[in-house]
């Protein structure tokens, strides 16, 4: 902005000095320091940050099929009949997630991306290889590391086997959505995907792979939850927490990560389900703007089905209307240059890397997932006045399901984790300044912004309004 022009002589730009004398001098009863609680999952975001603060650059995706876009995630859901399937390619699903191979009679190869769930075999291989005649259909047949039982032979095997026959496929990796539905904090589900792929990359490279070439078949799901910034920040965290870990391990950082994102049914109640509707919603834009590669909207009825297909057409329109409507496929990273974004994606993401060892035991992940119930039930949940939190006990057992809104707020003190100073593997690219036009009210506005522009208000947190004069 310029110092002369006509905005800038009638809101003159305070500095963080002058912010804080006046924010400190509106606050009654209290201490400025006050506002800066710590919130329910234990992360700390402070009221306003260096303007000098550097943002990480976040490392590249992988191509996908909608690389035309400049947020290119793939619009996924799960089927279980042709009918259901066949509706949503007619209604723009970009991703079919399916447990039966044979759904795939009726799909021309590589007009969608594929994602096989399940134990999956000899024959249903023999089946998709067949089925795409030849072509290099873009998918995965992920060899799920979150199970708590299975072979290392069963895995390389399933690994060589599925890259062979499908080059382009993803054919191993975490579901850390199975442990966070059941009540794992986010922060313990980035560490714990990150041990157990950490895990599977020492082993393809034992039995003879490349460490880029075994990073490069890796993909990682996680449910994400109706918090904007963690939500976002999870996502962005993993990323950089997986970089971090192949710099340590001596793999080019820079090979890509696929990030598949899962709205999480934790959330959802049983009776007025149209209320997940909306928390769906909020799901699906915190996925989009924390940038995975591969969105699931799923159905809101999830916990008492409904009939017909209106739950599944939900679902997918609220991704499409992200996309469309609200014009989020447009930019390759909306938030890009948030600092506050920065410091909660590098809390995800030093914090993961520093408990990465704790979760090599898998009775760690148990522990993780029972204790994370009770810190759950600490968020902020909103509960209508026609509605009502209920009042179930808590199950001890780490298979269960867990829904937050069965069982009361817990109303206990929550203790802060701090940022680690564990150091976050991060890259340049060139940056130029971006081209800048006056608006009619003498305001300088660039045509595009980068991560390198210093904006004067860039330092303090959303929602706290600097005082300007």
């Amino acid at each position: 902005m310029k110092k002369n022009n006509r905005f800038s002589k009638l809101f003159p730009i305070p500095t963080i000095e002058e912010w804080k004398e006046n924010a400190i001098h509106s606050v009654r009863n209290g201490n400025i320091d006050d506002l800066e609680k710590i919130r329910w999952d234990g992360m700390k975001l402070p009221l306003s940050l260096d303007v000098d603060h550097n943002c990480l650059e976040l490392p590249p995706k992988h191509e996908s099929l909608r690389s035309d876009l400049g947020h290119s995630w793939l619009i996924c859901q799960t089927y279980t009949t042709a009918s259901k399937l066949q509706k949503g390619l007619e209604q723009g699903v970009e991703s079919l997630r399916i447990t039966n191979v044979e759904l795939l009679e009726n799909v021309i190869p590589g007009i969608v991306s594929i994602e096989i769930e399940g134990q999956l075999n000899e024959r249903d291989l023999r089946t998709v290889a067949s089925w795409s005649k030849g072509k290099d259909v873009i998918g995965s047949a992920t060899f799920d590391l979150a199970k708590s039982e299975f072979t290392k032979t069963d895995f390389t095997r399933h690994v060589q086997a599925w890259s062979l026959a499908m080059p382009k496929f993803f054919t191993w990796g975490v579901d850390a959505a199975s442990w966070q539905n059941k009540g794992m904090q986010p922060l313990d589900a980035v560490s714990a995907a990150i041990s157990k792929a950490k895990w599977g990359l020492q082993t393809l490279v034992n039995e003879g792979y490349s460490i880029e070439e075994a990073a490069s078949k890796c993909s990682i799901r996680i449910a994400v939850l109706t918090d904007i910034i963690s939500t976002a920040a999870m996502i962005r965290g993993l990323r950089v927490a997986w970089v971090t870990l192949l710099h340590q391990l001596g793999c080019d950082p820079l090979t890509p990560l696929r990030i598949e994102a899962q709205t999480s049914p934790t959330l959802f109640v049983k009776d007025n389900q149209n209320d997940n509707i909306l928390r769906n919603t909020l799901m699906g834009y915190g996925a989009v703007i924390g940038g995975a590669d591969s969105i699931e909207i799923l159905r809101h009825d999830s916990r008492s089905p409904e009939e017909g297909g209106r739950a599944l057409r939900l679902a997918r329109n609220i991704s499409h209307i992200l996309r469309e409507e609200a014009m989020l496929g447009r930019t390759d990273d909306p938030m890009g240059g948030s600092k506050h974004l920065d410091y909660a994606t590098r809390w995800y993401a030093s914090n993961a890397i520093e408990r990465l060892d704790k979760f090599s035991d898998d009775s760690e992940i148990e522990r993780a997932i029972v204790s994370g119930r009770n810190i759950m039930l600490k968020a902020p949940l909103f509960v209508p006045k026609d509605s009502f939190r209920g009042a179930a006990s808590i199950s001890a057992s780490p298979n269960d399901y867990f829904f937050a809104l069965d069982h009361q707020f817990n109303y206990e003190s929550t203790e802060e984790i701090s940022i680690s100073d564990i150091k976050l593997f991060s890259y340049s690219k060139q940056k130029t300044s971006a081209e800048k036009k006056e608006t009619a009210e003498g305001i300088d506005v660039p045509v595009e912004f980068g991560l390198n522009e210093k904006m004067g208000h860039e330092g303090y947190k959303a929602g706290v309004i600097p005082f300007l004069g």
